[in-house]
Order: structure tokens, then C-alpha cells, then sequence
């Protein structure tokens, strides 16, 4: 019948030529291994044709070359991809650069063709998030900056020196194993793909901050790389870890990553003090986790490419923020300048924000409360360094964070906005200086009437109000809490906040600071400002300091519900559920497939799946993966 919607709820998905198989993987050699027996214990523990990719972690003890090739052999003639870890840095046997030369690279390219993936470095983002003894156990330099140029230009130079090492070696390609938000930065360096440590902190943060470099790289895929053993919890005889560990195999797949794998646990345990064997009950359950994801990745195929994206969260120019790890800007340790603080911060507001909201909370609007959820279940984090064409991908960028302002970036985001993006900063993102402490360096000399429509004349007044919001965006479906009259309690006091003295030059002020019930002062600073520019808007925080500042705290999160609120409007697919549904929608052709992962440990839940205009209840059991097909 014309214009019939078709739902299914499936248990496979049929292998169409928009559809690709996701590659589930084990690293072998974390806690040392006989190298001479690795293949035949790999296919002694592991269904070989369940077995797409393997790591092999090296140690720095020499391999007879023969082993290479053995190797090489095994995985072709079983349909395995493979990779080396750890070749060169803390792998390299003494005296030697790496366990590789160009020969031995060379005779595997020959025998295993496409399936030798490449060479994987790591460990370098712990020159950014690492504490301060680490270095009494990594050989890895520390220095002294100045600012933070020269900062990140040390850490570029640093992974470039390990990058030219695989590079001299002809090898593939270049992999980097990454715990941090570092990913753009390493590509930056020469990294060819990233394969994120998912376990170490927030795996939402890092998968997007994996998703988010690879599209301005324009690099095809990336990986997750799954460090239960030693970051999935602290009890290795705690039933729940079992179950995290299977809802990280699940989400490693809605969100994108191409190649899924454990980094350890199934051949032995050395973690938190505990050492089991092979035959541990603890080591079956790592192997027994892993054959049940095996058996679904080899009967569900996703569609090609990364899951849709909505929002993209600006990671500026010169951050360091790592997201796992220190808490000191690019390392720097006994300085207090450096510490992190509200430039940092804001990145604190992805650990909640995307929960749902308390149902006595006022400014929660529209007929269902989207409040938990994102645009279609996933945001990207994106390097403000990123080309207009990887920009325009999103309908709404939101910068957090710390940021060195350049004409170039500037500029870009101006192009974002005129052709239709909407942009939200602060002030302080639009500084050009790459000191921690001083005052402000506005680019353009404040003059933002192109862009924001205001002109930034100086710091202004320093105050501890509320907020009132004294007009409607200009935006279609964004709801602020705005009253006509003005007659309503401020809302969102945190604390005190120092603001620009502001001429509007085309820009409208939304929200102001006010400490009156009855309408407000005449001289009350403005707080947000939004511009129409071209076929977008750019809305600006006036404060001096960033997202992140306490003072800031609630305005900032009510901001961003309503930013979520709006960009929901114009999506085709919503889910309607609690927060404990995590989801992700992939484009087929014409039809969409919407994955929905029940992380409550306890109880099953339901979800609406809504496409224009029609619902299908869906009931998703503890722990487990649903499809739907539209």
C-alpha cells in the first residue's frame, strides 16, 4: 500500500551491500605469553570462525623471524586481521628500535596481504592525563611550558617521532591504542586510526570523541579496544562486572567502532592484586562473554558508516582536557595556573546531561520529556580545527571548553553559521591567548556584530543574581523559560559571575541577570545574546568566565536541556524511554535501524520508537540489545 510504514523488529538483519560486518577481536600477550604456542592457543580457546581480528601485545624479548611469518600465515588462512602492539616504545628488545625491520614488515605484507592491518603505539596520551608518579615508571619526557602552544606542539612532536618509526618501516598503516580524547591530536601527528581503551572513564565521551576526529581526518573507521580486566571493576568475582562487560561489547557496536575486542581476561587475570589461570571460573566468563557477542556480530550486520549524529560538541583549539586520568592542563604539576578549572570543567555537564530530569523541575516542556536523551541516541566532539565540510555534518555545535581563538577558526565557524548552524560559546572561547592566567584577548578586538551581533567594550560588573530570560529564541522549536512581562524569581543563581560590558550591534539579548521578582534593573548585564547570520544563529554567554564556572553551573545545564529540547524537534526517529536506554540510529538506503540498549541491570524497560507520527512499543530485557528496522 502507498505511503505503508513497515516495522520490524528482528533478530537478524539481512546482508545487503549497504551492510558490513562489525569484526570482534582478541588481544593475546597483555600478561606475557609463549609466542611459540600463541596460534595454537588462540585456536585452542577461541571458534575460529567467530574470530575476526587479533592484537598481539609484544614484549621485549626476541622473536625468532620464522614466528612472524607462521603468524602471517595463520590469520590469512582463517580470515583474520591482525595487528602488532607495543613493536617499538616499551615493547623494542633491548637495544633495538623495534621488534620490526623493513624485511621482516615486508615478507608478512606478502604472505597476508590486506589482513595485516599495521603497527599499534600507545600510552601516548599519558603525557597529558597521567599523575604525577607515572614517570617513575614510563620512559617518557615531562618538561616545562610556557603556554600551551608549545605544550601541544610537544605532544604532536612526540607521537609524530613514534608514528615515523612504523612509517620508515613501510608498515601499513599506523594504529594508536588511545584512553583520552586525544584521538585528533594523534592524527594530527600521522596516527592512521584510532582504537579507543573503552572502560577508562566515560566511553560515551571517548566514542565521540573517536567519531567526531576520524570525520575531520577523514578517517574511515575506528575501534574499541575493551580494558575490562582492569577498569570494568575492582571485584573480579563481582557478577556485575560480567554484565558490564557485556553491555560494553553492545555499545562498542550502536556507537560505530569497526573492530570490538577485550584487551585481556581470557587467557589469564593479574589485576588488582588477584591472578587466575586459564581454566579460572573468572577466565571462562571473560571467554564466554566474548563467544556470545561473537555469535551476534555474525549474525547482525550494521549498516556502513557511523551511527546519525545531530550535535557536535567543539573540542578547542590548544585543549587538553583527556576526559580520564590527571586533573592538571597538559601535565604541568606544582603549577596552580595549570591545574584544571573552569575552562575544564565544562566538560563535566557530558557526565549528566543527557539524563532525565526530576519531574518537579518547571522547565521541562512539550507532550513527552526528552530531557534524557539526544538527538538519535549519539553526539560527536569535533576539533574547532575542523574543515567547513565536516562542520556542516551537524546542525548544532556547542563549545565547553577551553579554546585559542585564530582568524582561521573564526572564520570557519562564521561559514558554519551562514549557511545555516546554529552556534553557542562564551566569551572567553574567543580569547587568542594561549596563557593560563591574564585577562582576555578578544580576537577582532571584540567586534563580533558580524557573527554574534554585539560589540565586547570591556569587563564589566561582577555579580552573584539570577537569570531571567527576557525573550524567545529565534530558533524553531527551542523553548526557554521566558515570561512576557517579565514578572517571575530569577532562576539559576550558582555564585558570582563577571560580565562584558555589551553594545548590541544587530544581536538580541535572551537572557540577562536580574535580582528582582517585578521586571528587572535597567542596568542589568545581558547574559545571552543571539544572532541571525545568513541561514543560522550564533548565541554567546557574556560572561568573562567559561562554561564551566560554577557561577555558571545551572544556567549552563538549563541551556543545554533546552538546546537537546529543540534540535529534538526536527529529528524523523525519537526514542520516548528512561535514561538507562541508551540508542543509536543507522541510515539503510531509505530505511533506518534503530538499536536500543537496555543498561539497567535489573529490570527490563520499554521504549517508543516514533517516526513520523507513528509509535512502536518496543520491551528491551535487562542488559540486552533490541532492533528495530524501519
Amino acid at each position: 500500500m502507498k505511503g505503508e510504514k513497515r516495522w520490524m523488529q528482528m533478530d537478524k538483519i539481512s546482508k545487503s551491500k549497504n551492510m558490513e560486518r562489525v569484526r570482534i577481536g582478541i588481544e593475546i600477550g597483555e600478561h606475557g605469553h609463549n609466542y611459540e604456542m600463541l596460534t595454537a592457543d588462540i585456536e585452542d580457546k577461541f571458534d575460529l570462525s567467530k574470530l575476526d581480528f587479533v592484537l598481539i601485545y609484544m614484549s621485549p624479548v626476541d622473536i625468532a623471524e620464522k614466528l612472524w611469518y607462521d603468524w602471517a600465515k595463520f590469520f590469512r588462512g582463517n580470515d583474520i586481521h591482525f595487528a602488532f602492539l607495543y613493536t617499538q616504545q616499551r615493547g623494542a628488545p633491548k637495544g633495538k628500535i623495534s621488534h620490526l625491520t623493513i624485511e621482516i614488515v615486508e615478507k608478512i605484507k606478502e604472505i597476508a596481504g590486506e589482513y595485516f592491518l599495521g603497527d599499534m603505539i600507545g600510552e601516548t596520551g599519558g603525557l597529558a592525563s597521567w599523575q604525577e608518579g607515572y614517570y617513575e615508571d614510563h620512559i617518557m619526557d615531562k618538561p616545562d611550558f610556557e603556554n600551551m602552544t608549545e605544550a601541544k606542539q610537544h605532544y604532536v612532536d612526540h607521537v609524530a617521532s613514534k608514528v615515523k618509526i612504523d612509517k620508515d618501516l613501510n608498515i601499513p598503516a599506523v594504529l594508536a591504542v588511545e584512553a583520552t580524547t586525544f584521538s585528533h591530536y594523534n592524527f594530527e601527528a600521522g596516527v592512521d586510526n584510532t582504537f579507543i581503551e573503552m572502560m577508562c572513564g566515560n566511553p560515551e565521551i571517548m566514542f565521540a570523541s573517536a567519531r567526531g576526529a576520524s570525520k575531520a581526518y577523514n578517517r574511515s573507521w575506528w575501534a574499541s579496544h575493551i580494558a575490562q580486566e582492569w577498569y570494568g571493576g575492582f571485584r573480579n568475582d563481582d557478577p556485575l562486572k560480567y554484565k558490564r562487560m557485556k553491555l560494553a561489547y553492545y555499545y562498542s557496536f550502536i556507537a560505530g567502532a569497526k573492530y570490538i575486542y577485550p584487551e585481556s581476561g581470557h587467557f589469564k587475570i593479574e589485576s588488582y592484586g588477584d591472578s587466575y589461570g586459564l581454566d579460572s571460573e573468572f577466565c571462562q566468563l571473560y571467554r564466554k562473554a566474548w563467544d556470545d557477542f561473537a555469535d551476534f556480530t555474525h549474525n547482525h550486520n550494521r549498516p556502513k558508516g557511523n551511527p546519525m549524529v545531530k550535535i557536535g560538541f567543539l573540542q578547542g583549539n590548544l585543549d587538553s582536557w583527556t576526559a580520564w586520568g590527571g586533573a592538571t592542563v597538559w601535565n604541568q604539576f606544582g603549577k596552580v595556573k595549570w591545574d584544571y578549572g573552569a575552562p575544564e570543567q565544562g566538560w563535566s555537564y557530558l557526565d549528566d546531561i543527557f539524563k532525565g530530569e526530576k519531574w518537579h523541575v518547571p522547565t521541562v516542556y512539550g507532550e513527552n520529556d526528552c530531557t534524557g536523551t539526544i538527538p538519535y541516541g549519539q553526539y560527536d566532539i569535533v576539533p574547532t580545527t575542523a574543515s567547513i565540510e565536516t562542520l556542516k555534518q551537524y546542525s548544532c555545535l556547542i563549545m565547553l571548553s577551553w579554546n585559542t581563538m585564530t582568524p582561521e577558526i573564526y572564520n570557519s565557524l562564521k561559514q558554519y553559521v551562514y549557511q545555516g548552524g546554529r552556534l553557542f560559546m562564551a566569551l572567553p572561547q574567543l580569547n587568542t591567548s594561549d596563557l593560563r592566567d591574564g585577562d582576555l584577548d578578544l580576537i577582532n578586538n571584540g567586534d563580533y556584530s558580524d557573527l554574534f551581533g554585539c560589540r565586547i567594550k570591556g569587563k564589566g560588573k561582577t555579580v552573584n543574581w539570577g537569570v531571567k530570560f527576557v525573550e524567545e529564541s529565534n530558533i524553531p522549536g527551542y523553548l526557554y523559560p521566558y515570561t512576557k512581562n517579565g514578572v517571575c524569581d530569577p532562576i539559576c543563581a550558582n555564585g558570582n559571575i563577571t560580565f562584558a560590558d555589551v553594545e548590541l550591534a544587530g544581536g538580541r539579548v535572551v537572557a540577562i541577570m536580574a535580582d528582582k521578582f517585578k521586571k528587572w534593573r535597567d542596568e542589568s548585564p545581558a547574559l545571552l545574546i543571539e544572532n541571525k547570520y545568513g541561514k543560522g544563529n550564533a548565541s554567546l554567554i557574556t560572561s568573562w568566565e567559561y562554561p564551566g564556572a560554577k557561577g555558571l553551573e545551572k544556567f549552563v545545564r538549563l541551556l543545554l536541556k533546552a538546546i537537546i529540547h529543540g534540535e529534538q524537534q526536527e529529528t524523523d526517529v525519537r526514542i520516548i524511554g528512561n535514561d538507562k536506554i541508551y540508542y543509536a540510529v543507522y541510515q539503510n538506503s531509505n530505511d533506518h535501524i534503530v538499536y536500543l540498549l537496555n543498561t539497567d541491570y535489573n529490570v527490563p524497560t520499554f521504549a517508543k520508537v516514533m517516526y513520523k507520527g507513528i509509535e512502536k512499543e518496543v520491551k528491551i530485557e535487562p542488559c540486552e540489545l533490541s532492533t528495530v528496522h524501519i
